[in-house]
């Protein structure tokens, strides 16, 4: 029994072994040099101490190809700033033209929609962000997130879980959020939610709004 006992430890033991073992034998195993061993292992190291999520459907030869391609300082800077969370404050919101003022969906039904927008520059990132709100007019109790839209340097993707209802409170309807994946590059994503308002004249129509930033969660 003793021997069964410790023979089982054994394996147990071993298959631990083997986990841990399992990344580094990945990056060990491609041909790659010292110093690029070292690269790999150092970025997946930082992108895991921000809490960004490995995408494991990409292939190894993928993660390491565009992790050798990245530059560590100017990766970690956007890191960083990400973590901070990006905030739109300092910009004007949405004020209604002829190309964003309210329009129907379709003839038969009275199903507006309207645009708010979000942006921000800096030495590390910039982005341009569109929102798009439907609403039943006139005199809307909510709106309805139907799309949304990031174009951003250093390039990033945006994929948008399902979007929700928010009610006005009076006039204006404020934490509209939409939560969503962003992903750097192709291999590390990290969950963030865009929040933004909007609020209507006094014959119901929505005619002013924007995004206000953009949270990590």
């Amino acid at each position: 029994m003793k021997k069964f006992l410790l023979s089982l430890a054994t394996a147990f033991s071993f298959v631990l072994f083997l986990g841990s073992c399992t990344n580094e034998e990945d990056i060990n195993n491609n041909g790659y040099s010292d110093k690029e061993k070292a690269k790999i292992e150092t970025l997946m190291n930082l992108f895991d101490s921000y809490g960004w999520e490995l995408d494991t459907t990409i292939s190894i030869e993928q993660r390491n190809k565009e992790l050798l391609e990245m530059d560590y300082e100017k990766t970690k800077s956007f890191l960083e700033y990400m973590s901070n969370g990006i905030e739109f404050d300092n910009f004007e919101p949405t004020q209604q033209s002829e190309d964003n003022a309210p329009k129907a969906l379709s003839n038969t039904r009275s199903t507006m929609t309207f645009p708010i927008y979000g942006s921000h520059s800096s030495a590390v990132a910039s982005s341009q962000t569109t929102m798009i709100l439907s609403y039943d007019g006139p005199k809307p109790s909510s709106v309805t997130i139907q799309s949304t839209s990031v174009s951003s340097n250093p390039a990033t993707t945006w994929t948008p879980d399902e979007y929700g209802s928010f009610n006005f409170s009076g006039n204006k309807c404020d934490n509209i959020k939409a939560t969503g994946m962003i992903k750097y590059g192709s291999i590390y994503k990290h969950k963030y939610e865009m929040v933004g308002w909007c609020s209507k004249n006094s014959s119901g129509i929505v005619d002013d709004g924007k995004i206000t930033g953009f949270h990590a969660i």
